[in-house]
């Protein structure tokens, strides 16, 4: 006997059937209302069974390795889960003129840069170029793209509206290889969205830093993580000796420098790139170590990167002096209590902690095929834990 129009609706939306439910039954039930809601947990790639409609929901778990061990001169960089995007423009400098008179001078809105020396000055070698920020070398994995410490302005047609003023300065920038800058506008203004990626050919806009890729059904959504909230259980600290917070040399533990970093850590969890983290103070015996430790209500973190008579001035100075070339000693540490903001850095996890992103807050789709689905995460390091619902 068919079933009836509860047991169908039933089946469709719970998934469960009675004993004597036959195949046509449940094929009739999906038809009429709709797969049966589904929740899978695993680690990427995920293979289900999907009606066609996009994810009802999903998140991910951050996670991190870091492959050898960081010593003060052979850093070790962790990974994380994100990839940087090509767009290699931090700075967000609006560049504003007509784009008729923009146009006049590059239809295709690109600009190419060949590797050389340039000299901009109020009558501009490049004249389309207007606002732009040189100093990018710490953010780029092309080491020293360009390299110049102030900012950069080329005329435009002598028409250039400048947002630090109508002064023209004259600058010399060194661009170490080939890259492109292309300028997005809409009708009226220009330099709503720019891109600078290395190379010799303009790619599609991407905004500055990192992304996660989702790939499902034959599409690839990205989420691109300076545009949407995480909840953040791992904080990043990019040390430059001036702007940390305040340095001590300990007086007890010879060769260590500790910095106050609150309230809201855990102890004992931490990673960094120059040193090895340390589970207690009992550990600390050489150089490239560091400890979170606790000192009353607040936590520390404690590095030894040098010998016994290296002064706090001389530590505060190798700080800036890495951050200055672009290779700034970073530590990590676990949040006590979770942080929910937009960050633009990779999804992390230390220990069991583990930073968090969700559809509810990246705000993208994931679409799903009629049928078997493979759902990939296409970043190098995979999520420890991905959690997906659909209608299947």
């Amino acid at each position: 006997m068919s079933a009836n129009f509860y047991d169908l609706m039933k089946y469709a939306k719970t998934g469960i059937a009675l004993p004597d439910m036959t195949g046509y039954d449940k094929m009739k039930a999906l038809a009429l209302f709709g797969g049966a809601e589904q929740t899978l947990t695993g680690i990427p790639p995920l293979t289900f069974k999907a009606d066609g409609t996009p994810l009802i929901s999903w998140s991910m778990k951050g996670n991190g390795q870091q492959s050898g061990t960081p010593t003060p001169d052979n850093p070790v960089m962790p990974e994380f889960v994100g990839v940087r995007t090509a767009n290699l423009w931090d700075k967000g400098v609006p560049i504003y003129a007509y784009a008729t008179d923009y146009k006049k001078y590059n239809a295709n809105n690109a600009i190419a840069l060949k590797a050389g020396t340039y000299t901009f000055s109020s009558d501009g070698i490049l004249p389309q170029i207007q606002a732009f920020h040189a100093d990018l070398s710490p953010y780029t994995d092309i080491r020293d793209v360009i390299q110049n410490d102030s900012a950069l302005y080329a005329a435009w047609d002598n028409r250039a509206l400048l947002p630090f003023g109508n002064t023209f300065r004259r600058t010399t920038i060194v661009i170490a290889e080939d890259c492109i800058i292309t300028i997005c506008c809409n009708s009226t203004y220009i330099g709503t969205y720019i891109m600078l990626n290395s190379g010799s050919t303009a790619l599609p806009f991407e905004p500055f830093g990192y992304k996660i890729p989702i790939t499902c059904a034959g599409q690839t959504v990205p989420v691109y993580l300076g545009q949407t909230q995480t909840v953040r259980r791992i904080k990043k600290l990019v040390l430059d000796g001036v702007n940390d917070g305040e340095w001590k040399k300990s007086s007890t533990r010879k060769g260590s420098f500790y910095l106050n970093v609150g309230t809201n850590a855990i102890v004992s969890l931490g990673l960094c790139d120059r040193a090895v983290n340390v589970n207690t103070v009992n550990q600390y015996d050489s150089i490239g170590q560091m400890l979170v430790e606790s000192s009353g209500l607040s936590k520390l973190i404690n590095l030894w990167l040098f010998d016994t008579n290296i002064s706090l001035d001389d530590f505060k100075s190798y700080l800036a002096a890495q951050y200055a070339a672009g290779t700034p000693v970073t530590v990590w540490y676990v949040l006590a209590n979770e942080q929910t903001g937009i960050v633009n850095e990779p999804l992390c996890k230390i220990g069991d902690y583990a930073d968090e992103l969700s559809s509810e807050d990246a705000g993208v789709s994931i679409p799903t095929i009629k049928g078997q689905n493979v759902l990939t995460v296409d970043t190098p390091i995979q999520p420890s834990e991905m959690t997906i619902t659909f209608k299947g």
